[in-house]
């Protein structure tokens, strides 16, 4: 779900627009340095948007501009579809920008979007701007599928403000050079502008990190030269791409951290080869605490990064090599070109006494041995249960769904949106009778699974006002769209069939009926996902279909995906919990006293969302999890995924689809689930904001002089979290970390009062 919405940053380098040397390459475009003026081009633009031509760095250029978010402001030309079918396309032009400011929705940008058709529906391929820049040379690759019928490339401002210019716009299919085959399906080629790999017609540009900076270049001690490894750690796990090399203020010769009872902990270092290494093994050991007090080494869940390959974005055609999936530690041959990643997962009991417990964590390799000390303190606290995260899950069969449910509980979710669960639909005379067998098998997964809060339930997908008219023979009368492979009848607003308006209402009576009797836990009724364009047919489906849920049961909670105050506002008060992405509200103080207003006022819940399954990152996810929500102050969180694991067995898995393969954790061969980095920084996001909600609780109950500090421990913890439209140095895993442990003590100073009474 909202996959379709969420237009990615993708393939874009900036470059000084003077430099760079000319690129053979088949030009696609006409007039695209302006020297005709506009022709060539179609123009579209709302009341408040300009086009015009104008002087720029190399003659004409393209001015647009917009006050007006009601709609777009666009240059538009066709592209011949016989010239880039199965190809390989290069975008390049000069650019420049100016106050350009997110609009409405995450989407709302500047940007330039190829759009291409394969005779069913369309693809879209961009690149997105915000904010200020002076003229530079925009760089991007996209690729197209053998099966296009039509293209369209459009430049301009996505229902935003600001002005961009476009000069010298250049989109050609570069210049193939040799080709080689490297795997079923798979072809590396080499182009003027970089190698490729071809994979099932898809062609993906590899792409190489850049080296961090250092300033020397790593010399071994004579200790790690003789030991043949250095043990360090770095700021983000996830940026150990290969070719990465320690700097001396990243290695270490002891291990600390903090976790308080219940909680989950990941430690985290890597190992660097001197040279190749045939055997090298990890082993934590159990840990010694206060009175004979002992966590065992099964404490720990011992993993190491695997290196794979994977799309840079979800619709990327880049792609590099990341150490994305975290797999049961083993012995492991280990060469100065790839750096190991360990992952040592604590889990603390809830039942464990505080205090400071010790232990090592050995290492063998090729013969030498180190045993790093490792510290544990377990702060005398309570955690308090957080706000709401629920995950996204996609499923038809409840086999594995336990399995699934368990492993997000332990990752600190707190419910699901049952989406698409099956609940097929028959007619019986003038009712439509709900088959709850599936849904039924689900609940009983999330009850073994542990988890009691309520849930969102999506069994119809956008589609029961569909199924009525298909049910009850109206169909017919409705023109459909394709939304998610799936055929929507579409209305206008009073011209749904007044007939089944009761139908609807009986289903919902229905579907409130079954869980009570079933013994549910409370549900979230979500019967129509993203309205977000005011007159599309989503909204129109929306007014319809959330207005007769109210009728039929008035006291049946709503939940529904939003994405600005506008929209929300709109479906009010027919929602009771509304998600919207959470880093516009963050992205300074102006926008985020945008919301504020409105979520004193709406009566109901603003939950944040993103889509970080689409990422192969620990710390964005865990400053998406966490960190942001709490300075939104969003009273809960939702992500998108695929959270259906399956297996990770070719190398060119996520080459082979459309779409990146959106999934949080994948199947080993026994059938245990392996997780990602990034599920990994979701767990410690969720941790994060987990002991914000303790710190708000324990303030909540302090009084006088004691509740004011408290008060301003919070304002400090809020003021330390940048917002997210800023580029803030030093900002990421070890000052969030630091940030955490400044909440535990404030949380341990105010419990402590308030047990003493």
């Amino acid at each position: 779900m909202a996959k379709a919405k969420v237009l990615l940053l993708v393939c874009c380098c900036l470059v000084s627009w003077f430099g760079g040397k000319a690129r053979a390459g088949e030009e696609l475009l006409r007039n695209g340095g302006f020297d005709g003026g506009l022709e060539g081009w179609q123009t579209v633009k709302p009341p408040g948007g300009t086009i015009s031509v104008v002087p720029g760095p190399r003659g004409n250029c393209a001015r647009l501009s917009s006050s007006d978010q009601s709609g777009s402001t666009y240059l538009i030309q066709a592209v011949d579809p016989e010239r880039i079918k199965g190809k390989r396309l290069r975008f390049e032009p000069l650019m420049k920008a100016e106050d350009v400011v997110m609009g409405p929705h995450p989407y709302s940008q500047a940007k330039a979007t190829l759009v291409w058709n394969d005779g069913e529906a369309d693809h879209e391929t961009e690149i997105d701007f915000l904010h200020s820049f002076d003229w530079r040379k925009i760089s991007a690759v996209w690729s197209v599928g053998t099966n296009c019928t039509s293209a369209t490339l459009y430049l301009g401002m996505h229902t935003t403000p600001g002005t961009v210019w476009f000069d010298d716009v250049t989109f050609t299919v570069p210049e193939l050079r040799s080709k080689q085959a490297v795997a079923e399906g798979v072809e590396r080629r080499v182009y003027d502008d970089g190698v490729v790999l071809r994979v099932d017609g898809r062609e993906f540009l590899e792409v190489q990190p850049k080296p961090r900076p250092a300033s020397t270049p790593f010399e071994p001690t004579p200790a790690e030269t003789a030991r043949k490894l250095v043990i360090f750690r770095t700021e983000n796990p996830s940026a150990l791409f290969p070719g990465a090399v320690p700097s001396r203020g990243e290695v270490i010769d002891s291990l600390q951290l903090m976790a308080a009872p219940g909680q989950y902990e990941p430690l985290t270092f890597a190992l660097y080869a001197l040279r190749p290494l045939s055997k090298v093994t990890v082993t934590p050991s159990a840990l010694q605490g206060p009175a004979g007090a002992t966590l065992p080494a099964e404490a720990f869940d011992a993993r190491m990064g695997r290196y794979v390959l994977q799309r840079t974005g979800y619709t990327s055609p880049e792609c590099h090599v990341v150490p994305k999936l975290l797999a049961k530690s083993a012995t492991a041959r280990i060469t100065p070109e790839r750096p190991q990643l360990y992952w040592l997962a604590l889990h603390v009991p809830a039942d464990t006494p505080p205090g400071d417990y010790k232990g090592t964590v050995d290492i063998e390799a090729d013969g030498a041995a180190v045993s790093l000390p490792l510290a544990l303190r377990v702060p005398s606290l309570r955690l308090a249960k957080g706000k709401p995260w629920t995950l996204y899950f996609y499923n038809s069969n409840p086999k594995d769904a336990e399995l699934y449910f368990r492993d997000m509980r332990e990752h600190g979710m707190t419910s699901v949106i049952l989406a698409q669960v099956p609940a097929p639909l028959r007619r019986e005379g003038d009712r439509a009778v709900v088959d709850f067998t599936s849904s039924d098998a689900f609940v009983e997964a999330y009850r073994k699974g542990g988890f009691t809060d309520p849930l969102v339930y999506n069994p119809f997908h956008d589609r029961l006002a569909t199924i009525l008219l298909e049910q009850f023979g109206l169909a017919d009368c409705y023109p459909t769209v394709v939304n998610y492979g799936q055929t929507i009848r579409i209305f206008e607003e009073g011209e749904y069939p007044q007939s089944l308006h009761e139908t609807y209402r009986q289903v919902v009576r229905d579907v409130h009926e079954h869980a009570k009797q079933a013994q549910w836990p409370p549900t979230l009724f979500y019967p129509v996902d993203e309205p977000n364009d005011p007159g599309g047919w989503r909204m129109t489906a929306s007014k319809l279909e959330y207005r007769l849920t109210r009728e039929a049961v008035p006291t049946a909670r709503t939940f529904c995906t939003v994405y600005s105050v506008p929209i929300m506002e709109l479906l009010d008060p027919l929602l009771d919990v509304r998600a919207c992405p959470v880093a516009p509200m963050v992205v300074d103080e102006e926008a985020l006293k945008g919301f504020q207003p409105y979520l004193q006022r709406a009566g109901g819940e603003i939950w944040g969302i993103d889509w970080p399954a689409m990422w192969d990152d620990f710390w964005q996810a865990r400053e998406f999890a966490g960190l942001l929500p709490a300075k939104a102050g969003v009273t809960g969180m939702t992500a998108w995924t695929y959270y259906t694991p399956g297996p990770f067995t070719d190398e060119y898995d996520d080459l082979r689809r459309e779409y990146k393969r959106c999934l949080f954790a994948y199947r080993d061969s026994d059938g245990g689930l392996i997780p990602t980095v990034t599920w990994e920084g979701m767990r410690a996001g969720a941790t994060d904001w987990r002991y914000f909600a303790t710190l708000q609780e324990a303030v909540a109950s302090a009084t006088g002089a004691e509740h004011d500090r408290g008060m301003r421990v919070l304002s400090e913890v809020l003021a330390a979290i940048p917002w997210s439209g800023r580029q803030t140095p030093g900002w990421g895993n070890a000052r969030a970390t630091r940030l955490r442990e400044r909440m535990a003590e404030e949380i341990v100073h105010l419990q402590r009062l308030q047990s003493q009474g």
